[in-house]
């Protein structure tokens, strides 16, 4: 389901921002980067209220994890930022494209 507008409900819990753990831990990271203007759109709850953001790159790592590298836009409190994807984070648009993705090879890599 995506959320063309605004979601209207507070989410049940609070987004949890992350550091970005892909350059500490590679092994077997997968990332997507998308390109500009093409990027998916997500809805991230942040200081008490909804803000758009693009999706710069997403990182899944193997124990399940998934990573969510955006650029808050609009009236939003700042910048890039990583966040777990999870409540509070709502997908607005899937995008067009990716530039390309990128399987970190390494001991725990599926490749």
């Amino acid at each position: 389901m995506f959320y063309w507008e605004r979601p209207q409900h507070r989410p049940a819990i609070e987004p949890v921002e992350v550091t970005a753990r892909a350059a500490h831990d590679p092994a077997g990271v997968r990332t997507d980067v998308y390109a500009a203007g093409h990027e998916p759109a997500a809805w991230i709850w942040v200081d008490d209220a909804w803000h758009r953001a693009c999706v710069r790159a997403r990182h899944r790592y193997p124990d399940g994890a998934v990573n969510l590298q955006v650029l808050l836009t609009g009236d939003s409190p700042g910048g890039e930022r990583t966040f777990r994807w999870g409540p509070g984070v709502l997908l607005a648009h899937p995008g067009h494209r990716m530039t390309g993705a990128a399987g970190v090879t390494g001991p725990r890599s599926r490749r």
